[in-house]
């Protein structure tokens, strides 16, 4: 067995192997092969060598398996550029492969992080590829909020192009570690900064690591109460099949007091599209649509509003309803245009609606029913809050 894994010497190269013509080191012998029970021969193609602990960085890796020499089969092939793989043996039937990507460390330099592993496995004759799983082993620093960075950027400007290179990247690992506001500032990069062609480039990039971190299923991305999700909608069948609850069971201890409201109590908002008309004080009319959708694991509520009064549908803005675990408090987030990220306050939350306060302004949004609410803007006139704008909204399920 050559490259018996890691601490092992690196391996020297497979004689009479030579890689596949369409893949990396091709026409070459691979630089590591190893002999699975039952005939295999599963080799490692790269453009890379091993190094003293056996294992092999590279940027492009093709696992061949070479049981007949005169037709090479390819098991798994990958290419990380920017990034670069990491290969090790696992024994003697089993080669895994780990995506390493470079990310910035707090306030420091950049190092390589793991972010997946995928396993080449041979059992009973046949070498498979199993189900990539997330390594990615990110936590949220209490004392550390890029937000704050982005949108104070938005407002002021950043230096230059490598200034926003590097805050990306930070609100990418803040993202990664589970917070939704970092990915939804990232969406909207192209709106509050002047982005070159690179920047585009890193952007999309950034982009796609977080695509592959929800595809994997990674801690960051998935639901969890204890980080502040909100519980998954009942199915039809629980609510019109509820089960019977005994009356021997034990009752859930009194916590005393109303808990303070999550994220949850904007889940009626979620799902199909919102009509609203109304009129301003002066009789103008106005019609518009919003559409709410959760963020990937229920933190947040994402929306954009459209203006359907004219000859054509004009984006009015997109928000963002989230708790601040810092504050303790509900906060509202729009960008509106080029304008950067405005932040109002949500006093109050619950079964009824909401309200929204920010500088002179005033919402208060009530529920009618289950696919209806009504929002009424505020202004202070003579010392008192007098209604501007009434707007009747239904929901729209197709």
């Amino acid at each position: 067995m050559l490259g018996a894994g890691p601490g092992a010497p690196a391996p020297a190269p497979a004689p009479g192997l030579l890689c596949p013509g369409n893949g990396p080191h091709q026409g070459s012998p691979p630089p590591i092969l190893i002999l699975p029970p039952g005939g295999g021969r599963l080799a490692v193609c790269a453009d890379g060598s091993p190094g003293q602990d056996g294992s092999l960085a590279a940027s492009e890796v093709s696992i061949v398996d070479f049981r007949d020499p005169a037709a090479p089969a390819i098991v798994w092939s990958g290419v990380a550029d920017p990034n670069r793989f990491r290969v090790e043996v696992l024994g003697e039937s089993a080669v895994r492969v780990v995506l390493e990507v470079l990310l910035p460390q707090p306030g420091g330099p950049y190092a390589w992080v793991p972010f997946s592993s995928t396993d080449v496995v041979c059992r009973g004759g046949d070498c498979r590829r199993e189900t990539p799983i997330c390594v990615l082993a990110l936590t949220q620093d209490p004392d550390r909020d890029d937000t704050a960075r982005v949108r104070q950027g938005a407002e002021t400007g950043l230096p230059d192009a490598q200034a926003v290179d590097r805050l990306a990247d930070d609100i990418t690992v803040q993202a990664l570690a589970g917070d939704e506001r970092a990915g939804w500032l990232l969406d909207h990069f192209p709106a509050l900064f002047k982005l070159s062609k690179d920047n585009a480039d890193n952007l999309a990039a950034a982009h796609d690591l977080l695509k592959q971190s929800r595809d994997l299923g990674c801690p960051g991305m998935v639901a969890d109460a204890g980080r502040g999700s909100a519980p998954p909608a009942p199915s039809t069948d629980a609510i019109l099949h509820p089960v019977p609850r005994s009356s021997s069971a034990p009752r859930p201890p009194d916590p005393g007091g109303l808990p303070a409201p999550g994220i949850g109590v904007f889940s009626w908002l979620v799902g199909g599209r919102w009509e609203g008309r109304g009129a301003w004080s002066n009789g103008a009319g106005v019609r518009v649509e919003e559409s709410y959708e959760w963020g990937p694991a229920r933190r947040t509520v994402r929306f954009t509003s459209w203006n359907l009064a004219g000859d054509k549908r004009g984006r009015l803005y997109d928000g963002l309803l989230f708790h601040d675990e810092r504050r303790h408090r509900l906060v509202l987030w729009i960008i509106r245009g080029t304008g950067g990220v405005a932040e109002a306050a949500v006093p109050r939350a619950d079964s009824r609606g909401y309200e929204i306060e920010d500088a002179g302004t005033r919402s208060v949004i009530t529920r009618a029913g289950q696919d209806g609410f009504t929002w009424s803007l505020r202004t202070q006139q003579d010392g008192a809050w007098k209604e501007a704008l009434l707007t009747t909204y239904r929901r729209q399920k197709h």
